[in-house]
């Protein structure tokens, strides 16, 4: 299988819209390379050349989706006096994890990013997106080496007796978390407070069960990845001797907690469960490169496959996806002026002083943007020099659009017949293995299935009701 360039294709069904991606095609008299492709299209930056030449170097598709995610060059550029500070560019994505050339190369024959694909739920959903916030952890946490203070972290609507306490609810059980005595008392536990500095107060209740003795006094330890601490105070409700609370110094939100209220109760596990309330928003990533400080990188991070709606593009907004109603620009701008500013708010502030013992923790926040652009081909790919070309330096029309992008082609359902060359072999893609360009011989992919001819694949597009991803191979 020869990867060459990139096409998509689309089609309108009972008001649905279908996409197909042929991002390898070729003659049998005409091989023509993805790089040469882009080259003669597009133009081909030296770091997007040089990124080609890296990926070329790595067979496993798992770990060719891995480099294409945090190595490869992104839609965003930093060249934007208004939000180019705020876009994380594959420089900065270098330095954060080093190289990891060689670790790479470890994973191609190293089962231990599959199992750690199938261990994390989201990697097991069928959404691109899921699929690739899975790489990027696996990317962080083991390639990187990076802690990861928290991820998909949701941030609740604030409420006004919230405001101002300077305490984040980061542990909240409802209903809440049940421990015992036998049949003889109870102990629910209802929440869990972490406060700046790193104490943590976790607040209980006691109810009697078949004892009508007077309870007994609080003993509270916490075990905390396994080391047990006893509290360093606590207290009782002054209107209900049965109500009170523990205080536990030195405890961060990443450990693994078990609580207990005295030595003939059961242990309860105090782990997070995610927060279901109203909220305004959702954090994907908070890293802590540096744990001897108290500085945290906010990461928002996205992989888009956008189409140019018209020849001439002059902004985010003359892009669309295959729902014509999505439009680029409007999902871009909602992540820099709502998405980033997440990182930002008093939850996630507590959650960080809660880890770092910090009373000001300070959160960078910063964009990662990956995906591709396709624009509308008008002519067969076989011969590129009837495709009509951008000039060049287009992209600098368009505020921080990355001159180093991914680009392709689309067309039209009705155009298909017209725009596949002869003699070719296609794949269609399933999700949500969308990103890295493929790899691979035999007339079989263990990710997409069969080879199908240029005939089959025409005739099983007439059958399209959803978006789709395909790709040819000379």
């Amino acid at each position: 299988m020869a990867a060459c360039g990139s096409l998509g294709v689309l089609s309108c069904f009972r008001g649905c819209w279908g996409l197909c991606q042929a991002r390898a095609f070729g003659h049998l008299s005409l091989r023509i390379r993805r790089q040469d492709f882009q080259a003669e299209s597009f133009g081909l930056t030296s770091k997007r050349r040089d990124f080609e030449e890296r990926l070329a170097r790595l067979d496993n598709p798992r770990v060719r989706d891995l480099a294409w995610s945090v190595l490869g060059p992104g839609l965003c550029s930093d060249r934007d006096a208004t939000w180019g500070s705020h876009v994380f560019t594959d420089e900065r994505m270098n330095a954060l994890l080093g190289d990891v050339t060689d670790e790479l190369q470890r994973l191609e024959s190293d089962p231990k990013l599959e199992r750690w694909l199938q261990a994390h739920a989201r990697s097991q959903s069928q959404l691109v997106g899921h699929y690739y916030e899975s790489l990027l952890h696996f990317a962080f946490a083991e390639l990187g080496q990076i802690t990861v203070a928290t991820y998909s972290e949701p941030i609740p609507k604030e409420r006004p007796s919230e405001q101002g306490e300077g305490k984040a609810q980061v542990r909240r059980f409802r209903p809440p978390l049940k421990s015992s005595a036998g049949v003889d008392f109870f102990c629910n536990v209802r929440r869990a407070t972490f406060a700046p500095g790193g104490q943590l107060q976790v607040d209980f209740q006691l109810k009697r069960g078949r004892s009508q003795d007077d309870p007994p006094p609080p003993e509270c330890v916490l075990h905390v990845d396994g080391e047990a601490r006893r509290m360093a105070s606590h207290a009782m409700s002054v209107g209900n001797a049965m109500d009170g609370h523990a205080i536990f110094n030195d405890v961060t939100a990443g450990c693994t907690m078990n609580f207990t209220y005295a030595p003939s109760f059961s242990q309860v596990s105090l782990e997070l469960p995610k927060y279901k309330g109203p909220v305004q928003g959702e954090v994907d990533y908070v890293l802590w490169p540096d744990r001897g400080t108290a500085r945290f990188l906010h990461i928002e991070a996205a992989v888009k496959f956008y189409l140019a709606a018209k020849d001439d593009v002059q902004e985010w907004d003359d892009f669309i996806a295959p729902n014509p109603v999505d439009i680029l620009g409007k999902k871009l701008r909602r992540m820099l002026s709502h998405q980033l500013p997440m990182g930002q708010t008093e939850h996630i502030r507590n959650l960080l002083a809660g880890l770092s013992k910090s009373a000001a923790p300070q959160i960078s926040s910063s964009l990662w943007m990956n995906g591709r652009l396709f624009f509308h081909a008008r002519g067969s790919l076989a011969a590129l020099a009837e495709l009509p070309s951008l000039a060049p330096g287009w992209h600098e029309r368009i505020q921080m659009l990355s001159p180093d992008l991914e680009v392709g082609w689309w067309c039209f359902l009705r155009e298909l017949e017209a725009v596949l060359p002869e003699r070719l072999f296609y794949l269609v893609l399933r999700k949500p293995y969308w990103l890295a360009p493929l790899r691979g011989s035999g007339a079989r992919h263990v990710d997409h299935g069969a080879l199908r001819s240029r005939g089959q694949l025409l005739r099983d597009a007439k059958s399209w009701r959803s978006f789709q991803y395909g790709l040819g191979f000379s």
